[in-house]
């Protein structure tokens, strides 16, 4: 989110970006290496996160027109609840929306926490030997500045579990604060053993929300909800792993938020990012089939399909997720025709996309490319 201009109206300086509040934005399609400009213009996200921005901004008395205008977003975003907005431009809005607020938690807390902590716990992380003690570190610092909501790392056996006990639930209505805090965490640490950490499951003590589906993407492992406990679990081996990264490059690691830091760890080499990353690839050329996915990767449509459920995802789910943007991206960036999008994109007829694309967004490709105008 180079291009903002930071001088204007108080902005942060990107060291100091609040970054345990952007993963909302920029996990959209799950773990990818990297991400060529290309691609950014392409990528969405529901606009669920829009809107609860707003209402935010709203209960705080701020003007919202003038951070919009500055991402780059239309009003017209928020007439229909299932509208898909452009990541980018909703990590722009996130970035500017937190600096007003000057809160690292969206204001979803008794009290804000200040830019920088964060940042401050990942200064400390990066001096400690293990991840185990990054964790510990790095959680006492945060019982240290706030009493908000507290974290526990919980070690049964083989199984290392990260818990968020949020007292007042009542304060985060939208779960945009747990969403932030268990997304941050995982990437934080992550990166800080140069491994992605898989995730065994996520829970949460809440029942399903609206936007159950996006969890998918943004929560690469099986998922619970109205559980007893909100978190995720891994194998309690990765805690044994040394901490690789130094202060120089958590420097640069924050300055690459929120893009690099909340998509998947470039070392993810999960079936799914596999999948993802060829997909990805060839688009322009056409989708990719099972088949041909699974021969390019050197197993059975079996196997590869086994590996994806076990990695709480499905060939179908995103292949449905890539061509759901790409064909936004079609729509409104491109102003293809219907019948040149559901061609693009490997659909058998024209009516089969048109259904497609109002189960994805809830509306017509006619309707939408109007409200997005």
């Amino acid at each position: 989110m180079g291009n903002l201009e930071h001088e204007k109206r108080g902005i942060a300086d990107p060291l100091n970006l609040p970054v345990e509040l952007a993963q909302v934005c920029v996990a959209r399609l799950g773990p990818v290496a990297s991400i060529g400009e290309r691609l950014l213009e392409r990528l969405t996200s529901t606009n669920h996160y829009l809107i609860s921005l707003l209402r935010v901004l709203d209960e705080n008395d701020l003007e919202a027109s003038y951070l919009l205008d500055k991402a780059g977003l239309e009003g017209a975003l928020l007439l229909e609840p299932n509208q898909r907005v452009n990541t980018k431009k909703l990590a722009d809005f996130v970035w500017l929306v937190a600096n007003e607020l000057q809160d690292e938690t969206l204001g979803q807390g008794a009290l804000p926490s200040r830019p920088g902590t964060f940042f401050t716990i990942g200064e400390l992380a990066v001096h400690q030997p293990n991840l185990l003690d990054a964790f510990k570190r790095g959680i006492r610092f945060h019982h240290q500045v706030t009493e908000d909501y507290t974290l526990e790392l919980l070690v049964d056996g083989q199984t290392a579990t990260f818990v968020v006990n949020q007292p007042r639930l009542d304060l985060d209505p939208s779960h945009l604060l747990t969403e932030l805090i268990l997304l941050a965490w995982h990437r934080l640490c992550s990166w800080l053993i140069g491994d992605n950490i898989n995730l065994s499951s996520v829970t949460f003590v809440y029942p399903p929300p609206p936007h159950e589906d996006e969890y998918k993407y943004l929560f690469r492992c099986p998922r619970k909800f109205n559980q007893t406990i909100t978190g995720f679990s891994f194998h309690a081996a990765y805690l044994e792993k040394p901490v690789m990264q130094d202060i120089g490059k958590l420097k640069t690691f924050m300055r690459n938020c929120p893009f690099n830091l909340f998509m998947y760890p470039h070392s993810d080499s999960s079936a799914a990012t596999r999948v993802q990353r060829l997909m990805q690839k060839n688009i322009d050329k056409g989708v990719l089939s099972l088949a041909e996915i699974s021969q390019e990767l050197g197993m059975s449509n079996r196997t590869l399909r086994r590996k994806l459920t076990k990695e709480g995802t499905s060939f179908q789910a995103i292949k449905d997720t890539i061509r759901r943007d790409m064909a936004i991206y079609y729509l409104v960036q491109k102003s293809l025709s219907v019948n040149e999008i559901a061609c693009q994109l490997g659909f058998s007829e024209p009516g089969v996309f048109v259904r497609a694309f109002k189960k994805w967004t809830g509306s017509t490709p006619g309707v939408y490319k109007k409200h997005s105008a």
